[in-house]
C-alpha cells in the first residue's frame, strides 16, 4: 500500500518491478532445517517467485553437487539459511554442499539474503554439529557471510518466513532500481531470467553505456538495441544472447562467448 501515491496511482517503476518473477535458490543444510525450508518455500511461493530447492529436483543424471551448482547458475537470488550444522562434505573437498553452493553463487555475483538461527533459541541435540572440525568450519563460514552481508537472525520457521517475505521485495528494488545505469547493470548481473522479464515490459532501447560486466553470465539475455558503447564485456558469456542493433562502439568483447548470439 505504501507504493500507491496520494492520488491513488501506482508509481510506474514500482509496477514494472512487481512484474518481475525471480528464480530463487534455497541454500542450507537439510536435516536440521526441514521446517525452516518449508516455511521459506511457502514465503517464496506466496510472492509468486520460483524456488529451487533440493526437495524438488527429481531424478537427474548428474551427480548431486553438479545438479545443485547448475541450479545456482540459473538462479537470480540466493537465500542462505544457516543453523548449527555445517553439513555434508562434497566428496573429499572438505567443503560442505551449502558452502560450495554459496561459493558458486558468489563467484557469479548472485545477490544473497542471509539468515542465521538465533543462538539463544533452544534446539534438539541432533541439530547441533557434533564434530569439532566441522564446527570450526561452520564458524569460519558464518564469519565470511557476516563480513559480506547484513545478516538477519530467526527464532523459528514462522519468523524466518516473515523476514524472507519482507526482504525479497527489498532485494528486488536494489537489484532492479532501473532509473539509473548502475541499477540496470545490477539487475542484469542478477541473471538473464530477471533481466528478460524486465525487458518484456521495457522493450525500448536500454542505456548500459560504460557498464562493467566482465565475466558475467548473460546466456540468452535480451540486449537488443541496448546501448553498450564503452562497456567491458570481456570474458562474458553471451551465448544465445540477442544483440540485434546493440551499440557496441569501443566495447571490449575480448574472450566473450558469442556462440549462437544474434
Amino acid at each position: 500500500s505504501d507504493l500507491v501515491s496520494k492520488t491513488g496511482e501506482r508509481p510506474k517503476e514500482a509496477f514494472k518491478l512487481s512484474e518481475v518473477r525471480l528464480k530463487i535458490f534455497l541454500c542450507s543444510t537439510y536435516s536440521d532445517l526441514v521446517e525452516e525450508r518449508k516455511s521459506a518455500i511457502e514465503a517464496i511461493t506466496r510472492l509468486q517467485h520460483q524456488h529451487d530447492a533440493m526437495e524438488f529436483f527429481g531424478a537427474r543424471a548428474n551427480r548431486p553437487i553438479e545438479t545443485c551448482l547448475q541450479e545456482v547458475r540459473t538462479s537470480d537470488l540466493l537465500v542462505v539459511i544457516i543453523g548449527h550444522k555445517y553439513g555434508t562434505y562434497v566428496g573429499v573437498t572438505g567443503v560442505s554442499f551449502s558452502e560450495t553452493e554459496f561459493n558458486e553463487g558468489s563467484q557469479l555475483g548472485k545477490p544473497c539474503l542471509v539468515y542465521f538461527r538465533d543462538p539463544n533459541v533452544p534446539i534438539l541435540p541432533e541439530h547441533v554439529e557434533p564434530s569439532l572440525k566441522r564446527t570450526r568450519k561452520l564458524a569460519a563460514f558464518k564469519k565470511r557471510l557476516r563480513e559480506r552481508f547484513t545478516v538477519a537472525s530467526f527464532r523459528d520457521p514462522n519468523d524466518l518466513a516473515l523476514q524472507i517475505a519482507a526482504d525479497i521485495p527489498k532485494a528486488m528494488t536494489s537489484m532492479g532500481s532501473t532509473e539509473t545505469v548502475e541499477g540496470r547493470v545490477q539487475l542484469l548481473k542478477s541473471g538473464a531470467n530477471a533481466w528478460n522479464d524486465w525487458r518484456r515490459t521495457n522493450p525500448h532501447p536500454t542505456d548500459l553505456r560504460g557498464a562493467k560486466l566482465t565475466g558475467t553470465k548473460l546466456q540468452g539475455a535480451n540486449l537488443s538495441e541496448a546501448k553498450l558503447d564503452g562497456s567491458d564485456l570481456g570474458g562474458t558469456d553471451l551465448s544465445d544472447a540477442n544483440l540485434w542493433r546493440a551499440g557496441l562502439r569501443e566495447t571490449n568483447l575480448q574472450g566473450a562467448d558469442l556462440g549462437r548470439a544474434t
